[in-house]
């Protein structure tokens, strides 16, 4: 419990910092600040978001399928078919869909029943949000999310989903001339296909785009000016950013970004718990300061082992359930706008939620009762 101590002593004093140096400069009546608590932001509905991969394929050919994809086990295996069920795989845990079998089901994003199943999954757990991984246009991923879209409508399911904006990639780069320019583009191409749509993401309006490791390849000053000609052409996205464990926020960040997110806090966890909650607490606070929507982020381990990459990030093991129910205890303990869950169904990494046959529907279960905690507060 002295994760849940520390957090709240954090979360007190920074509040009282706040509410002091506003009582003090006179802003509004210390007795109505006093009273505010932590959150000193405009209210955001709560929600629970859950990033989510339609990265898969297999060799079953799917109606609307990209044709990229109709034929190849796409994400699943290190070579070409046929392979070994285990031995091939680049997943670390393997995927039953809920079924008592000991073979993985290595499912295809493009599947409308298996999108179904999903979002089942998902509204059993009370999950609002996917958050779902795109890479640009004219591919099979862009392909999945127009098809999650409209299954998500057609069923009926009261879910919103929006894009992972992947920024990590050399069209966005610095060096590259046309940087700014693709991110323009990119981003136009989403709201002008999807920001229109029933079940996409909005929030007064303004339709939602998470970005993945924001200066992974970009500048502050590339984002500045992508944002401002979005905005001289019309478009207002709701911009929430990965920017790691950057406290204080700069204002290039309090300029440019709606929200703030960590993707991926598994190692700062790994090396030293509290004090990656206390630098949390910190990124918090500078968020509710200046009305940036804050989110906290819940995953139940890492482990991309399977990848085999030359230099592999340390395993934060799940320890039967523990790493999953101390983080999300650190979420609800911060009391933020929105909380993340890292993963749905990231494979790769070893982060996901979805059925397993190593774990079958145990996070499910626990993703259950921390969503009804999180909702009744």
């Amino acid at each position: 419990m002295g994760h849940v101590l520390s957090i709240e002593r954090n979360a007190n004093i920074k509040s009282f910092i706040i509410a002091m140096f506003i009582i003090f400069a006179g802003f509004v009546p210390g007795i109505y600040v006093l009273n505010m608590g932590l959150n000193l932001s405009q209210p955001y509905e709560k929600r629970v978001c859950a990033f989510y991969y339609t990265w898969y394929a297999n060799t079953t050919v799917f109606p609307n399928e990209h044709p990229k994809n109709n034929d190849i086990y796409e994400h699943w295996n290190k070579s070409a078919a046929p392979f070994d069920p285990y031995e091939d795989l680049m997943i670390t845990h393997h995927p039953n869909m809920g079924f008592l079998t000991t073979d993985p089901i290595l499912y295809d994003s493009a599947d409308e029943n298996l999108i179904e199943y999903h979002l089942a999954l998902a509204q059993e757990m009370q999950i609002d949000t996917f958050i779902t991984t795109w890479w640009g246009e004219n591919n099979s991923i862009d392909t999945n999310f127009d098809l999650l879209l409209n299954v998500t409508s057609q069923e009926g399911y009261a879910m919103e989903h929006t894009i992972y904006f992947e920024s990590a990639q050399g069209k966005y780069d610095l060096t590259n001339p046309a940087c700014v320019e693709n991110i323009c583009y990119d981003i136009k191409y989403v709201l002008d296909s999807y920001g229109q749509h029933e079940n996409y993401l909005k929030i007064g309006g303004r339709p939602v785009i998470f970005a993945f490791n924001v200066y992974s390849a970009a500048s502050a000053k590339n984002w500045t000016s992508a944002i401002d000609k979005l905005n001289r052409e019309g478009y207002y996205p709701y911009l929430i950013a990965d920017i790691g464990y950057q406290a204080p926020i700069g204002q290039q960040e309090l300029d440019m970004f709606d929200g703030i997110h960590l993707y991926n806090p598994s190692q700062p966890y790994l090396e030293d718990f509290n004090e990656a909650v206390n630098d949390i607490v910190d990124l918090q606070f500078y968020a509710c300061l200046n009305n940036m929507l804050f989110c906290a982020t819940v995953l139940p381990g890492y482990n991309d082992t399977a990848l085999n990459k030359p230099d592999p990030v340390p395993v934060y093991p799940r320890s039967g359930g523990e790493t999953y129910n101390r983080t999300w205890d650190a979420a609800l303990e911060l009391e933020p706008d929105w909380i993340l869950i890292t993963s749905f169904n990231e494979w790769h990494e070893g982060t996901e939620i979805e059925p397993s046959i190593q774990h079958s529907n145990q996070y499910i279960e626990i993703t259950k009762n921390y969503v009804e905690i999180f909702k009744s507060k």
